[in-house]
């Protein structure tokens, strides 16, 4: 085209050589209007090319946005009738024609369910290079570290979650166990906590978690308060009644060592009692109701106490020391010293046994 427009200039200029004669400064004014009027030619043939560059350019796009469309749609298919190879095939080449955060989190989906976790993982990882705030790729990210075991990671991924979609506060909920799993129990309370209980979908699943840190944290009648309230709200949870009776226990248990601490054997005595009415096969609190009988100068009732913690447990050195000082009180030596000998068939080697 511009060799045409080349030849058309040289055309007018011998053109212009066979006029008339005309002046000097006519014939500059013919040569520049020849000029101008060349290169105007020129320029409508350079925007010519440049739109039907542009418009083969959207064609190609609109091609390419068609072919992934279809192979999505037929990847879809694929995945629904739990046909995962054939899917990861499709989904791979809708990324290879235009890679997009629902083809990565849809082939992603499809390892996942193929059980090839870490691929999931790569893919899920790869999508978020597009866009890292994608959603559903973080939230599928954070369930694949959950299966792969890798906590740490997904308390990572969790917690960029509740950054950036606060008003969701089932990330909330998740991030809380994962801590809660990592035994964080202070930073997992914290968080579940923050949740707005009125509104929140889930709440059984959050009052279950919030009494399972209490516990941990030794917050045993806040516990009892969570297993409570989500025991109204779902009946039909089939270990909350246990978590119930766990709280009870381990609240009167904690208050009763506290009693004891503090040499107010009456009321620590008083916990232990309610203690085991819910755990009665507790060797440990067994113990300390016996102690606390023994302190409190009710030698049969500890007596009995410390025979049965022993029975649950016959390699508590503790139950054995105090069952002696209870005999050498009852100026009973002769079960004095059958005890020690019952103590050295488990701890042969144990030299203050042997003194006494």
């Amino acid at each position: 085209m511009i060799l045409f427009y080349h030849r058309l200039a040289l055309s007018l200029s011998k053109s212009v050589s066979v006029w008339t004669p005309i002046s000097t400064d006519a014939g500059i004014r013919i040569w520049v209007s020849v000029i101008f009027f060349v290169f105007f030619l020129v320029s409508c043939s350079s925007q010519e090319s440049r739109t039907k560059s542009v418009v083969a350019s959207e064609s190609v796009v609109e091609d390419n946005s068609t072919k992934v469309k279809l192979l999505l749609s037929q990847g879809n298919e694929f995945l629904r009738e739990n046909k995962f190879n054939e899917a990861i095939q499709k989904f791979q080449e809708a990324n290879l024609v235009s890679p997009s955060t629902e083809g990565y989190y849809l082939l992603g989906l499809s390892y996942l369910k193929n059980q090839e976790t870490i691929k999931a993982k790569e893919v899920f990882t790869k999508g978020l290079e597009l866009n890292p705030k994608t959603e559903i790729i973080l939230t599928s990210l954070g369930l694949t570290y959950i299966i792969l075991g890798d906590e740490e990671n997904a308390r990572i991924v969790y917690s960029r979650l509740t950054e950036y979609y606060p008003k969701e506060s089932n990330y909330n909920l998740k991030l809380g166990i994962t801590l809660k799993s990592l035994k964080r129990y202070e930073d997992s309370y914290s968080i579940l906590k923050q949740i707005k209980e009125k509104d929140f979908k889930y709440k059984s699943q959050l009052y279950m978690n919030l009494g399972d840190v209490c516990i941990s944290l030794k917050k045993f009648s806040e516990a009892l308060e969570y297993y409570t309230k989500a025991k109204q709200i779902d009946p039909k949870l089939l270990e909350i009644d246990g978590l119930i009776v766990k709280s009870k226990f381990l609240f009167f248990q904690e208050k009763g060592i506290e009693f004891y601490e503090k040499k107010n054997f009456s009321l620590a005595i008083l916990n232990f009692v309610n203690a085991l009415v819910l755990k009665p096969d507790s060797s440990h609190t067994l113990l300390y109701l016996g102690k606390s009988y023994f302190y409190n100068n009710q030698f049969d009732k500890s007596e009995e106490s410390l025979k049965k913690s022993l029975e649950l447990n016959e390699k508590n050195r503790e139950i054995y020391v105090y069952l002696s000082q209870l005999y050498a009180q009852k100026q009973n030596f002769e079960k004095v010293i059958s005890n020690y000998l019952l103590a050295l068939k488990y701890f042969p080697d144990d030299v203050e046994f042997y003194n006494q």
